[in-house]
C-alpha cells in the first residue's frame, strides 16, 4: 500500500486529517510497525497518550485479524503470506523467535514464540521448540524472528543457528521448511535460501 494511501486509511479510521495521519505514520515507521508497539512505546515517540491508546488498540485489532487469517487460509503455503501474517503478530520493537507448526500436508496447527531477547540477540534453543512440536504432534516446522533494527538480512549467528536447528530436525523426523528473519515494512528474508538451499514449501 502507497504511503499516501496509508495515511487516508489512518486518517478515515481516526478522524484526522491526512497530513496529521501521513505524520503518525512516519513517526511509527508505517503502518506495519504497528502491531509490535505498545501504546507506552507510542507516548516514547513522541504521541499523547490519548491517541497512543486509540493506536495501541488498532494494533491489537490487526493482530487478532492476521490470527483469523491463519484459519481462514490453511495452507499458507507462499512465504510471504506467512511472513505478512507474522509481520502483523510479531515485527516490533522486542525482539522475538517462535515456531509455526504444520501438520502432514503443511497446514498451519499452531503458533508459539518460545524466546524473547535481550539487547540486539534471542536465543536458539532446539530442544524446546521441538518439544513443543511433539507436543502438537507437528510434522513440520517454519522458524521465525524478527529484527527490530528493521534490516531483515541473515546474520552470522542467524545462518549458524538455523544449520544447528536443521540439524536437529533430521535427528527427530520433523521437516524443517523455513527459518523466516523479519525486519520492518514488510520486508523478510529466507535464512534457509541465504545459506544457498531452498525452503521445503
Amino acid at each position: 500500500m502507497h504511503a499516501r494511501s496509508e495515511a487516508l486509511l489512518l486518517s478515515t479510521v481516526l478522524g484526522l486529517p491526512e497530513e496529521e495521519a501521513g505524520g503518525l505514520l512516519r513517526s511509527i515507521s508505517g503502518l506495519a510497525a504497528l502491531p509490535g508497539q505498545s501504546p507506552a512505546a507510542l507516548v516514547a515517540r513522541g504521541l499523547s497518550p490519548h491517541l497512543a491508546e486509540r493506536l495501541g488498540a488498532l494494533g491489537v485489532l490487526a493482530a487478532r485479524f492476521a490470527e483469523g487469517a491463519l484459519d481462514l487460509e490453511p495452507s499458507l503455503r507462499d512465504p510471504r503470506k506467512l511472513a505478512a501474517f507474522l509481520h502483523l503478530r510479531y515485527a516490533g520493537p522486542e525482539e522475538v523467535l517462535g515456531a509455526v507448526y504444520l501438520d502432514e500436508r503443511g497446514r498451519p496447527i499452531a503458533q508459539e514464540v518460545h524466546f524473547r531477547g535481550t539487547g540486539n540477540r534471542v536465543p536458539l534453543e532446539p530442544a524446546v521448540i521441538l518439544r513443543a512440536a511433539l507436543t502438537y504432534h507437528a510434522r513440520g516446522i517454519v522458524l521465525f524472528h524478527n529484527h527490530p533494527c528493521g534490516n531483515p538480512a541473515a546474520s552470522g549467528e542467524d545462518l549458524a543457528a538455523t544449520r544447528r536447528f536443521s540439524e536437529a530436525c533430521d535427528l527427530v523426523g520433523i521437516r524443517f521448511v523455513d527459518h523466516l528473519i523479519l525486519g520492518d515494512a514488510g520486508r523478510f528474508t529466507s535464512a534457509v535460501e541465504s545459506m544457498g538451499s531452498k525452503g521445503l514449501w
